[in-house]
């Protein structure tokens, strides 16, 4: 109900009282001779409006087939906005003598060696439990140490 009266307020065709007659206006003639709307003079509130009555009269793999289209629409304006703005941002950094470099939002762009590898423990505690000794010190390693004892107690002996 919300839709039909967003549409009913709408549109873009008037009476000859100058009220709206609730359809897009009709400018163009296609090869069978039927009327088409005129898109260019339309709003982005009548466009909408048109695009869902198309939808709505849509068979189920039409629609699918539509989705697919507006993902790769969207994302190739995407793109587009996104080189232009980069272009944009260049221009910008050049008139000043800079360089514009882009990096993923999130990564400080360079990765630790050690990123994904184990490390073997260097203390082990009085019930078996083990410590890299990086990080923050286990639960077990503090609270022994907060009754006097010594970390260098629990480091595991190197062999050899």
């Amino acid at each position: 109900m919300a839709r039909q009266a967003k549409r009913n307020g709408n549109t873009a065709e008037a009476n000859s009282d100058g009220t709206d007659t609730g359809e897009p206006q009709m400018s163009e003639t296609d090869t069978t001779g039927a009327e088409t709307p005129n898109f260019d003079t339309m709003s982005p509130d009548q466009l909408q409006i048109f695009v869902e009555m198309a939808i709505d009269r849509m068979p189920l793999d039409g629609l699918s087939e539509l989705v697919r289209y507006i993902q790769e629409k969207q994302r190739t304006r995407q793109e587009d906005e996104r080189m232009r703005l980069l272009e944009k941002w260049r221009e910008e950094a050049a008139r000043f003598g800079m360089q514009v470099r882009l990096e993923p939002i999130g990564q400080t762009g360079r990765r630790r060696k050690s990123s994904g590898r184990t490390v073997a423990p260097k203390y082990r505690g009085p019930n078996g439990d083990t410590w890299s000794g990086r990080g923050i010190p286990p639960k077990w390693l503090t609270a022994l140490e907060a009754t006097g004892r010594n970390r260098e107690e629990f480091r595991i002996k190197e062999e050899g």
